[in-house]
C-alpha cells in the first residue's frame, strides 16, 4: 500500500513540475502595424485575397461532407495536409 501511495505522490510532483515548466511569456518590444482596409486594396488584389461567396458555399457543402464522413465528432477530425 505504501508503494502505491509514494506512485501516486510522485505522479502528483512531476505533474506540477510539468505545469510550471508549460508558460508563456511576451516581448515588452512590439512593432505597431496598419491594416489597410478591404477597399485600399485594388480589384484584382481583393479577389486574390478574400473568397466570394460562391467560393465560400462551396468550401462549406465540402466541410459538411468531410465533417458528415468523419462521423460529425470535431475530435476525431483529420488535418488536411
Amino acid at each position: 500500500a505504501d508503494s502505491a501511495a509514494e506512485s501516486a505522490d510522485s505522479k502528483a510532483e512531476n505533474k506540477a513540475e510539468n505545469k510550471k515548466k508549460r508558460s508563456i511569456c511576451f516581448s515588452n518590444k512590439v512593432s505597431v502595424l496598419p491594416i489597410p482596409l478591404h477597399s485600399d486594396y485594388s480589384r484584382r488584389l481583393r479577389t486574390r485575397l478574400w473568397s466570394g461567396r460562391h467560393e465560400i458555399k462551396q468550401n462549406a457543402a465540402r466541410n459538411t461532407i468531410e465533417f458528415a464522413a468523419e462521423g460529425w465528432d470535431w475530435r476525431t477530425v483529420t488535418e488536411d495536409e
